[in-house]
């Protein structure tokens, strides 16, 4: 699993990644975003590396990167996450144009964990064209920090509320959502009470709720999170 280093344009700023090829013949792409780096997060993050791993045995392309401010990445980490779902979506678009494909109905992951579920859930990717015209487009949300969305965001909660329910009614768009019930960030009263509203907007949501933390720090939480995992034959990709 040895990755091309690589810069990757996001929105004005150069940012450090890596470029990830399966084996054999690829069908698709994967495009991962990480936790918030004032907190540490980068692309080396132990979470990020076991979602590579998944997804290379998918036999599809992946790409990680550290966001603006962070290791090597142009820029400052921003007080509103804006910028840097502007930057994911400019990755996003640049890994399409260069991904070879062995199939003419790819599918296009679009991943974030933790601060880089919120980055993922405002990514639309432009799919009418070209290699990815078929595209089956699969969103994964995982560890999405309800309990401090205010916080990251700067009190900019409307705007990923909107993205996120954007989403939920657009059932042409493959999503997972995977939380714990034991994350240190969002308590279980609070996850219980957003399920209601994500179940409401989609009844038949591919929705996880696992007996693990925010950091899946053990064992049997990384088993958990694996079987949780979207795959290129999982139900809601269409």
């Amino acid at each position: 699993m040895l990755p091309r280093s690589l810069s990757l344009p996001g929105a004005g700023v150069a940012l450090s990644g890596r470029w990830y090829s399966p084996s054999d013949a690829s069908y698709g792409l994967a495009i991962i975003a990480h936790p918030y780096g004032y907190v540490g997060g980068d692309q080396d993050n132990p979470v990020v590396l076991a979602l590579v791993r998944h997804f290379l045995a998918q036999q599809v392309h992946v790409v990680t990167y550290n966001a603006r401010g962070v290791s090597g990445s142009e820029g400052r980490i921003s007080w509103t996450m804006r910028p840097e779902c502007e930057d994911m979506q400019s990755v996003v678009q640049y890994a399409m144009e260069h991904t070879p494909l062995a199939t003419s109905a790819p599918t296009l992951y679009v991943v974030g964990y933790s601060a880089g579920a919120l980055q993922a859930s405002t990514v639309r990717p432009k799919l009418a064209d070209g290699a990815w015209s078929q595209a089956r487009l699969h969103y994964l949300l995982l560890a999405y920090p309800l309990g401090v969305r205010w916080l990251l965001t700067c009190l900019q909660t409307g705007y990923y509320v909107r993205a996120l329910d954007a989403l939920l009614r657009d059932e042409q768009r493959g999503l997972t959502i995977v939380y714990g019930t034991n994350d240190q960030f969002t308590g279980a009263s609070s996850y219980e009470a957003w399920r209601t509203h994500l179940v409401a907007l989609r009844p038949s949501l591919d929705l996880h709720t696992l007996a693990v933390d925010h950091f899946f720090r053990t064992a049997p939480m990384q088993q958990a999170l694996r079987a949780a995992l979207p795959t290129r034959a999982a139900p809601g990709e269409h």
